[in-house]
């Protein structure tokens, strides 16, 4: 256990260049400059830009999102779960019969 505590820089910083690799040629491995500014504008609208984008700043740039991303991903948190919390509530008389 010893041998782990000792190596654990190094096996976080290997789980890093891991992740850095896995993702590079995937949809989070771009970065938004080699976006046009007119798709920036409709990419914000996408709930899930921030999300992506803070996983992204976080592993692979070392960064920690800045605070008006946590800001609007737990206000479209709150969005999903106020309308799945509806949702749920409208269709709860059909889903038991369903059941």
């Amino acid at each position: 256990m010893q041998n782990l505590y000792y190596y654990r820089k190094y096996i976080w910083q290997n789980a890093l260049q891991d992740l850095r690799h896995r993702y590079a040629g995937s949809a989070l491995g771009y970065v938004e400059t080699i976006l046009a500014e007119r798709v920036l504008s409709i990419l914000c609208w996408n709930p899930a830009y921030y999300f992506i984008k803070s996983f992204r700043d976080l592993f692979l740039f070392n960064q920690i999102p800045p605070w008006n991303a946590w800001a609007i991903m737990m206000a479209w948190a709150a969005i999903f779960v106020f309308l799945a919390t509806w949702v749920l509530h409208r269709t709860r008389p059909k889903l038991r019969d369903l059941l």
